[in-house]
């Protein structure tokens, strides 16, 4: 429990630096972190990875 809600928040907070990326135009980086954190935050919610 405690490492699903763990990868769940770093899913989150890797979303919520991609969107700072985008806000600061830093597009790779944006297009590297959302998709990751969306991946993370999914596959943590599913009891995937932990």
């Amino acid at each position: 429990m405690l490492m699903t809600n763990l990868l769940w928040g770093i899913g989150v907070l890797a979303v919520l630096l991609g969107l700072l990326a985008v806000f600061r135009q830093r597009l790779v980086l944006a297009a590297l972190l959302i998709p990751g954190g969306l991946v993370l935050g999914v596959a943590a919610t599913e009891g995937l990875l932990g």
